[in-house]
């Protein structure tokens, strides 16, 4: 960039701006981008946007910790009143706004998890690190652990651990569509086809058991 005293004004900029030459107003702006980030310093990051997103990793790779794809998306309605259900569409296509970005879920860093289902919608915010020139992150806080429902696993394949779920007031249990749920064991391993195990439905829809505990009849 050349130094301020090199800048010279053809025009004034804006009528009224006459008195004030190029080489004041660079030298303002230079002043500000300095403020601004002294300011970045002394917080120790930067916001640089936020917005609606919900998490979909169509296309990419799929990430196993507290990373997540997302999509960034709008708020369709068009109509109602603000008492109204929304919908909530991601862009796509052409539209300049279509964005699918890396972001980091806070809630679940410290454990490193991934336990929120796809489809779920989050507030996106961009923040920079301390790197020179700032790389842009994105990150958001949902959920944490995650949820999950109480009821019963059928143990259907032991390689890989594969099941079907059975919620506590359900009558018959579920297969996944025919491709059955895959079941995390946190107990000793012993297991086989067909054994009937208290278990949890965590909201990325994977089956916990721990088979430390007593199988039961089937339910």
């Amino acid at each position: 960039m050349a130094p301020a005293a090199n800048i010279h004004a053809s025009a004034p900029f804006v009528e009224g701006a006459a008195l004030i030459s190029a080489g004041t107003l660079e030298a303002m702006r230079q002043e500000a981008m300095r403020t601004a980030a002294a300011v970045a310093n002394a917080v120790g990051f930067t916001l640089t946007e936020m917005w609606l997103a919900k998490l979909d990793a169509a296309g990419q790779a799929a990430y196993e910790n507290a990373r997540y794809w997302v999509k960034r998306c709008y708020v369709e309605n068009a109509a109602g009143t603000n008492t109204g259900d929304l919908t909530i569409t991601a862009y796509s296509g052409a539209d300049p706004r279509t964005l699918q970005v890396t972001a980091t879920n806070l809630a679940e860093l410290a454990d490193d998890t991934h336990n929120l289902a796809a489809g779920t919608y989050v507030f996106v915010v961009g923040v920079r690190g301390q790197q020179s020139p700032g790389v842009k992150h994105y990150v958001f806080w949902s959920g944490g652990t995650g949820s999950c429902s109480g009821g019963f696993v059928k143990i259907t394949s032991t390689g890989p651990l594969k099941g079907e779920w059975k919620a506590v007031d359900a009558d018959a249990y579920d297969d996944n569509g025919g491709s059955d749920y895959s079941v995390t064991d946190e107990g000793t391993g012993v297991t086989a086809v067909d054994d009937v195990f208290p278990g949890f439905k965590w909201s990325d829809d994977t089956l916990h058991i721990a088979s430390i505990y007593h199988r039961l009849k089937d339910v």
